[in-house]
């Protein structure tokens, strides 16, 4: 191992320690790792994700074992290993800059959910690894072989985390400007071309016919299903554009909003400066690309999810954004050297830093506000004799006042902090909700059925009030069953299929 290679990676693993140190020390958990934690079983297959069923239980010998943090610290290291050649191939080996692409890539604030997870966190980070490592894959130069080890590697990525294909579209767009643009190598861009889309193609057929038996579950179904070639498909794809757009404006708001712009609108311009500047661009088709190239970056970082007819439109799935960060960086790079684009990039590191801080801590604050309630509630149903087999939740926790300044400031802690009591969109199978795996979590409501309602649906002036604190109220209804009314109502039109629920098992 040659020193460079050394230093980039000591350097890096490093940095990166100190990065995900706050998912290190603050515990929490998302509704799919109660849920895991709970029922002892992974059903990642029903999603379509096979690799990572395979992986996991060859790891946990077919049980449900939370190796977290380690599966995180893996996941990444294999990142900081792959992500090698975007140094060698982008950055002219420089270790510095290599190690800036490499946390750029993973300091996305998108990825914060990823490292979160307990379980998918080590599949969802392979997948991301198994994406840089696949786009920057040298050619061989039999074709055929090159094109079958890629398809084979692509197969990976879609049965490990299907929207890690947004990263690898992004790298291979990249690796094919630093070729066409900026190395000129002309003569075998459409072979460069052809194997791409050749692969990619193949791994789509492979990965459909290999997985289709195994998808199963309202969830699974709903979201893994295409639009139609139709009009109303175009419609469909439109509607998921803009929901992501969507996703991505949510970032440029917040303490740092100004500082976004200034970086995004840089990302936009800098082609154009580029060819002012440089001068060296006489083809007409590399000046048109490299102008629009942004547009393209951004539009390929989450156009394989407008494909689906309900896409799941969360942080997580938006993998292919730290992509986008790599490119924005790699044309500084191109412009302005070594020195000053590290010196331009510097605040939106620190930046991604206080993230990676803040986040983890807001949600593990959230969570323990749930586990504090819930031991309080449990206490209390101690003490009564007599009682139902039903507790029946309403509403949800106020924001504790140590988050409401957090989620002012930063708007990607706003939009995924949980609400584990929540009922919005749940279906009929009210036991895939976050709050009741929660409530499973706690030894006493295990033996209750817990479900949630619309505060509507009892009349608390006819029941008996049973405890009171800041957050929440207790009843007995006539049945001796328990009804908390959390203090933060939610909508009614949020809970109206539990509310019918509700009235059918009463």
């Amino acid at each position: 191992m040659d020193n460079n290679k050394k230093n980039y990676i000591i350097y890096s693993s490093i940095l990166l320690t100190i990065y995900l140190s706050g998912f290190f020390l603050y515990q929490f958990y998302y509704a799919d790792d109660l849920y895991r934690s709970i029922n002892g079983i992974f059903a990642w297959d029903r999603n379509g994700r096979l690799l990572t069923n395979f992986i996991f239980k060859m790891i946990a010998i077919n049980s449900s074992v939370n190796i977290y943090p380690l599966g995180l610290i893996v996941g990444v290291f294999s990142v900081i290993l792959c992500a090698n050649r975007l140094r060698l191939l982008l950055f002219k080996e420089h270790v510095a800059s290599g190690i800036i692409a490499l946390v750029l890539c993973l300091g996305s604030p998108f990825l914060l959910q990823v490292y979160s997870y307990r379980y998918d966190s080590l599949t969802m980070t392979l997948a991301i690894a198994l994406a840089i490592y696949t786009a920057l894959l040298p050619q061989k130069n039999n074709f055929t072989l090159s094109v079958g080890i890629r398809t084979i590697l692509l197969l990976g990525i879609w049965t490990l985390y299907q929207p890690a294909i947004s990263l690898f579209l992004v790298l291979s767009f990249i690796l094919f400007v630093e070729n066409y643009i900026f190395q000129k190598k002309g003569a075998n861009d459409k072979y460069f071309i052809y194997e791409y889309i050749l692969s990619i193609v193949l791994s789509v057929m492979l990965y459909m016919l290999s997985v289709k038996s195994f998808i199963s579950g309202v969830y699974s179904v709903e979201h893994s299903a295409l639009i139609a070639l139709s009009i109303n498909g175009l419609h469909e794809f439109l509607k998921n554009v803009m929901s992501f757009t969507g996703l991505i404006k949510l970032t440029f708001s917040g303490q740092f909003k100004y500082l976004y712009y200034i970086y995004f609108i840089l990302f936009l311009v800098l082609p154009f400066l580029h060819l002012i500047c440089k001068k060296q661009y006489v083809k007409f088709s590399r000046r048109c690309l490299l102008l629009i190239s942004p547009i393209l970056v951004l539009f390929l970082s989450f156009c394989i999810l407008c494909f689906l007819s309900s896409p799941v439109v969360q942080f997580r799935t938006m993998i292919g954004f730290s992509g986008l960060l790599i490119y924005g960086y790699y044309l500084l790079f191109k412009m302005l050297g070594f020195k000053w684009s590290n010196i331009v990039i510097i605040p939106l590191i620190i930046i991604f830093f206080v993230n990676a801080n803040v986040y983890p801590k807001a949600q593990s604050i959230r969570y323990d506000s749930y586990l504090t309630m819930m031991t309080s509630v449990s206490s209390k149903i101690a003490d009564l004799n007599d009682l139902g087999k039903t507790i029946s939740i309403s509403g949800d926790l106020p924001t504790i006042q140590e988050n409401r300044a957090v989620i002012n400031a930063f708007p990607i802690v706003k939009f995924s902090l949980k609400n584990y009591f929540s009922c919005r969109n749940l279906d009929e199978n009210y036991k895939g909700s976050s709050g009741y795996f929660l409530t499973k979590h706690n030894f006493i409501l295990d033996s209750y059925d817990v479900r949630f309602i619309s505060d509507k649906y009892y009349p608390v002036n006819k029941l008996t009030p049973v405890y009171h604190t800041p957050y929440y109220q207790m009843y007995l209804t006539e049945d001796r069953d328990i009804y908390l009314a959390m203090k933060h109502k939610q909508k009614d039109s949020e809970c109206v299929n539990f509310k019918k629920k509700s009235k059918g098992n009463s």
